[in-house]
């Protein structure tokens, strides 16, 4: 009876051990962010698309946002493509920690970086021609701006002891801020 017990319990504590485990991050501040950015654009979010990798191991998102200011970097068109992991197809699901989410008509200010697409092999894409960007440190690279002009961050955790990030702030401030180095 014991050992029903004890098998019982490490089963139990294999299950529920992942649960308890959170990723937790480093906080940034906006001045690291934009450092280890490409590219930081306002814009925004007008179309959403969730697709399988192309080696059918993971669900991603992919969202068009219409660039409405470059505030730091270069981008060839009045367009960008964001992929992130997670989505829902059918009744197939992934959810992952601390990863930005985006919704269609949503305003942005995002930290971005140059990277090749999930959606094709890499053969596929040597040329660049399928060159997409991701968010700078996952959900603290992207900020919604509210129709009060209020730029907010959230949808991430932070390791204990970290600084205090800037997680609401007029949007204006924000832009100089960037533009400024600071």
């Amino acid at each position: 009876m014991r050992t029903i017990r004890l098998v019982f319990l490490g089963l139990l504590l294999l299950v529920l051990l992942p649960s308890f485990s959170r990723g937790m991050m480093t906080g940034l501040s906006v001045k690291e962010l934009s450092d280890r950015a490409d590219t930081v654009i306002l814009g925004k979010v007008t179309d959403k698309e969730v697709f399988w990798s192309a080696d059918g191991k993971m669900i991603m998102t992919s969202v068009v946002i219409e660039v409405g200011e470059v505030i730091k970097g270069v981008v060839g068109d009045q367009y960008v493509t964001v992929e992130y992991p997670g989505g829902e197809i059918g009744e197939i699901g992934m959810k992952v920690s601390d990863v930005p989410t985006f919704q269609t008509d949503e305003m942005v200010l995002v930290f971005l970086k140059a990277v090749q697409s999930k959606r094709f092999e890499s053969d596929d894409a040597g040329t660049g021609e399928h060159s997409v960007f991701q968010v700078v440190a996952k959900a603290q690279g992207k900020y919604s701006i509210a129709t009060d002009g209020i730029a907010r961050k959230s949808g991430f955790s932070l390791a204990e002891g970290g600084k205090a990030l800037v997680k609401e702030i007029p949007v204006e401030t924000l832009i100089r801020m960037i533009k400024q180095g600071e």
